[in-house]
């Protein structure tokens, strides 16, 4: 294992991330922190950092050091951003806050904060093509990509910290300033006309303002999965949200559930700022993004060669089965290309999309990795860890949909976790699930002794029965294969109305 510390000195606060990575790969979060700095308030109008505000950095960068030395990272990376790049006096604050501490601390241009920003979406979205706006304390920094290539990248001099300086009266946004902002922002949104060219491209959003939308109306609305990477509002929630919030005050601000107490008197011009974004760029909808600039910083350093992720669904799975080892990837690719052709052979006539084929296909891949927790019910075990594990290139409902095919037992079994998940499954995905699940039973049982006995299976719809052709390779036994479809195959004629046969191709020479 390696690991490495990635600080992010921000306008509003000042975050630090650790991750680990294997020889073969795979990389987690082990551990990350974030405490409030508000920089663009401490910095003074000559540019400068009090001692006293100095200090309190200082200290804060330190705590970061050191647990980044109790995690034993091999490499410390620190960027900053808007505040102390927009400070006349940014060098000098950097280089005293690397003598003190001893930390090397880079300031991001803002044309370098977008594009970093961009891997950081890249490689944890199949998004072809779309608008980022990255929402910070003290800038804004909005980005053009077309086909996963970054076309175009702009930051601007606004952020959720220091327009409430500039508009807002006693901490508070008034209706003048309310209005002012929203001008001045169309205003500079304007000097650029390759945002307007492409409007009603879909717009993701970074930073502390949409991370707080996304908790506060995932809360309001009870939302059943603990995910914010990939959730959806419509521009009518954001406009919602900003009135409800701009007419409240502070103390009731302080009731909202998922606010936290360090953007209560901030989070009114943040979504100024993002409502007028939305508006000038006609998006549909805002999808959030739970990763950003600290993960792009992350992915250049590992991934140098193919800094955009082209394939993040692919990427991802096969992290998630190396940090879970549970079964030989020969043993659950295999069961991938038997369920895959199973499926294929039965989504025209069942009305299965290619989407949903998808979705089959990861499920087939991970449907083993709860005995990397336990043997024994490892089934529900594997369902909590794809709920709770964040699958890139997947939406939420196919998430969900992917955790219950790979953990699938039966149709008793499953209901619970339908009820529990209702506000995201659609009312026919109770019977998707059954009939994806036993059609993975039918894909694992044809390796049960993980041997990869059985060369190539086709299904075929004979009136009411499925004819299951099957071509064994010669000299590899396939008696337990055989005993195990008899097993399953119990279940999946129930599910599907239709008598299975299994019947003996060819034999494949090895």
């Amino acid at each position: 294992m390696q690991r490495m510390g990635i600080i992010d000195i921000g306008s509003n606060s000042i975050r630090l991330v650790i991750y680990e990575w294997t020889e073969h790969g795979a990389y987690r979060i082990v551990d990350q922190a974030k405490e409030p700095a508000r920089l663009s308030e401490r910095i003074d109008d000559e540019g400068q950092l009090s001692p006293t505000d100095l200090e309190t950095v200082c200290t804060l960068l330190k705590r970061f050091l050191w647990l980044c030395k109790m995690h034993e990272t091999i490499s410390v990376q620190a960027v900053a951003t808007a505040a102390i790049r927009n400070a006349r006096g940014g060098q000098t604050i950097v280089a005293e806050l690397s003598r003190l501490t001893g930390i090397a601390i880079d300031i991001l241009s803002g044309e370098e904060e977008g594009r970093i920003g961009f891997l950081g979406v890249m490689n944890t979205m199949d998004i072809r093509s779309g608008f980022i706006v990255d929402l910070g304390g003290g800038s804004t920094e909005i980005s053009l990509f077309c086909d996963r290539k970054l076309m175009h990248s702009v930051s601007f001099p606004f952020g959720a910290v220091n327009t409430l300086r500039h508009y807002g009266r006693e901490r508070k946004l008034s209706s003048e300033g309310f209005h002012a902002l929203m001008d001045k922002i169309t205003q500079m949104l304007d000097t650029h006309d390759w945002i307007a060219q492409h409007a009603e491209l879909p717009l993701i959003g970074l930073g502390g303002t949409v991370r707080s939308l996304c908790k506060m109306d995932q809360r309001k609305r009870k939302y059943s999965l603990a995910q914010m990477h990939q959730y959806s509002l419509a521009p009518s929630d954001v406009h919602t949200w900003l009135l409800e919030l701009h007419e409240m005050k502070e103390d009731q601000r302080k009731r909202i559930d998922g606010l936290t107490k360090d953007r209560i008197d901030i989070i009114v011009t943040g979504l100024v700022i993002l409502r007028s974004v939305l508006l000038y760029t006609k998006s549909s909808h805002l999808i959030v993004s739970g990763a950003g600039l600290r993960d792009g910083l992350f992915f250049e350093s590992i991934r140098p060669t193919v800094p955009e992720g082209a394939a993040v669904l692919k990427n991802s799975v096969e992290n998630i089965l190396k940090l879970h080892v549970a079964s030989s990837w020969k043993h659950v690719h295999h069961v991938k290309k038997l369920g895959e052709q199973l499926f294929l052979d039965l989504q025209q006539e069942h009305g299965l999309h290619d989407r949903m084929g998808i979705t089959f296909g990861v499920a087939c891949l991970l449907y083993r990795i709860g005995i990397a927790i336990d043997y024994y019910n490892y089934e529900q075990h594997t369902y909590y860890l794809i709920a709770n594990s964040r699958l890139d290139g997947l939406s939420h409902r196919e998430l969900l949909l992917c955790a219950m095919i790979a953990s699938f037992r039966s149709e008793k079994r499953m209901k619970p976790l339908y009820a529990e998940h209702k506000d995201i499954l659609g009312g026919a995905d109770p019977m998707l699930v059954s009939r994806l699940g036993s059609l993975l039973q039918i894909a694992s049982a044809l390796d049960r002794s993980e041997t990869q006995p059985i060369s190539t299976v086709q299904a075929q719809t004979v009136g009411r029965q499925l004819l299951l052709t099957v071509t064994p390779h010669s000299e590899r036994p396939w008696d337990i294969e055989r005993q195990q479809i008899q097993t399953v195959g119990k279940e999946f004629e129930k599910i599907w109305g239709m008598r299975l046969r299994l019947l003996e191709g060819s034999t494949r020479g090895d």
